[in-house]
């Protein structure tokens, strides 16, 4: 039986971060892929870190190629950041996304 509680862990996320990742109208594996980032960073306390492609395919299930053309994707769209240590953060500036407008 799966008895999940905070005290085991968990990630802090901004509310208005939270509504606004609900608008941005992103593909299935985006959202796979950002919230992987959040967990590895904003999960553990760090605002970015090196993860590798085989930790994304063991945290997402999702392929390779489709995690590197994701990653593409979120940094073209400015929600997933590189960094100068080769790491990777999100940016919770969200007013500085590249996304679908709301309906």
């Amino acid at each position: 039986m799966v008895n999940p509680q905070k005290e085991n862990g968990y990630t802090g996320i901004a509310h208005e971060i939270l509504e606004q990742l609900v608008k941005a109208g992103l593909l299935g594996s985006e959202y796979q892929v950002l919230f992987f980032i959040l967990r590895k960073t904003y999960g553990f306390q760090k605002k970015e870190d090196r993860i590798s492609l085989t930790q994304f395919e063991l945290g997402t299930g999702l392929s390779r190629p489709t995690i590197v053309k994701t990653l593409k994707n979120l940094i073209l769209r400015n929600m997933v950041v590189k960094t100068a240590l080769l790491g990777l953060k999100f940016n919770k500036h969200w007013d500085s996304w590249v996304v679908k407008p709301a309906l």
